[in-house]
């Protein structure tokens, strides 16, 4: 079979880009870099009984954080009365989800309705109660350091204040805000 002229032939298209094309490609691309700095930046831990590192002569020794007792304050204004009320009590530990670390024993529950702006058959904004939700607002005692960086730190569960946190009281999960803390001698 014999081909037609060049000048019969109809003319290559050009391959472009579409959306979907530039969205897998940036997909890629931020997958890969996730591993990269998730994986393959992390040095591996120094086998069990071998020596530390010592610091060089040039670098100054980080200083150690110290040891403190804290009053510590997480809070929720949205959470659903059922999922908690008569479940938790003073004398419970908080466990952070994450890292599975006992942050501290609970001292205090306090319970309060849970306050919300609506509009009103007026057409006003008003603040009511959101019915069958509860603020809840526990204080826990524990132990930590204070780290340079701020924040509080209790082994491996480092906080930050208004920061939102996962943990479990008698197996019950909870979303807390980290509102406060007190640090005591």
């Amino acid at each position: 079979m014999e081909q037609p002229p060049a000048s019969q032939q109809p003319p290559l298209r050009k391959k472009r880009l579409n959306i979907a094309d530039i969205v897998i490609i940036v997909l890629v691309v931020l997958a890969a870099g996730f591993f990269v700095m998730r994986y393959a930046m992390k040095s591996p831990p120094p086998p069990e009984g071998s020596p530390s590192e010592e610091p060089s002569l040039s670098e100054e020794p980080s200083p150690s954080p110290e040891d403190v007792r804290f009053t510590a304050v997480f809070a929720t204004n949205e959470l659903m009365t059922e999922r908690f009320e008569g479940k938790i009590a003073a004398g419970d530990e908080m466990v952070d989800k994450n890292t599975g670390v006992v942050l501290g024993v609970i001292t205090d529950i306090l319970i309060e309705p849970s306050l919300v702006y609506t509009t009103n058959a007026q057409g006003e904004i008003v603040m009511t109660t959101r019915p069958l939700h509860s603020k809840l607002t526990v204080t826990i005692e524990g132990e930590g350091h204070r780290p340079e960086q701020g924040g509080l730190r209790v082994e491996r569960f480092h906080s930050m204040l208004n920061k939102e946190y996962e943990v479990y009281v008698n197996d019950i999960s909870l979303w807390l805000r980290f509102n406060d803390f007190t640090l005591h001698g």
